[in-house]
């Protein structure tokens, strides 16, 4: 006869299973999504073409560049000798780190879930992007010229 204690140990290792293939299911999935983010993100900075395995939305979301300190900082909002400037969030919504110059080797960040590509300045002027859809699975990004700078359309499909 199998006695309580046995049925509690077989109850509390079955459990253990359980939970450890959940948690590798979850890690394993969490990263599925996470590198393509990264890469797209890489990608899309660099003016590249960018696909990813599942449909990721995109958020546009407006800043400044503006004086401080005798340099341009990206700014949540303007004021006098102001730039205007956009970047995107892939995968959510997230807000890039402000009162810091970016540039075009470090302009995309992790914040939280999301990945952000940030505007940065350059001797050209300030490149933003901005993208024409909600989200998508792939993205295309095309410069144009701007008083400004340079604006990264990014479209998707």
């Amino acid at each position: 006869m199998i006695s309580v204690s046995k049925v509690v140990v077989l109850a509390l290792a079955a459990a253990a299973a359980v939970a450890a293939l959940l948690t590798a299911w979850l890690v394993a999935s969490g990263l599925r999504y996470a590198q393509p983010l990264a890469d797209a993100a890489g990608l899309l900075a660099a003016g590249k073409p960018a696909k990813l395995p599942d449909y990721t939305p995109v958020y546009n979301i407006r800043a400044y560049y503006c004086p401080s300190g005798g340099r341009l900082v990206l700014s949540r909002s303007g004021g006098e000798g102001c730039v205007p400037a956009h970047y995107v969030s892939i995968g959510g919504y997230a807000e890039a780190v402000y009162g810091v110059a970016y540039g075009p080797g470090n302009n995309t960040l992790k914040v939280g879930d999301a990945w952000v590509v940030a505007p940065y300045v350059s001797p050209s002027g300030v490149t933003s992007y901005y993208a024409l859809c909600p989200g998508g699975y792939s993205f295309t990004p095309e410069e144009v010229k701007t008083p400004a700078g340079v604006l990264v359309l990014i479209r998707c499909s």
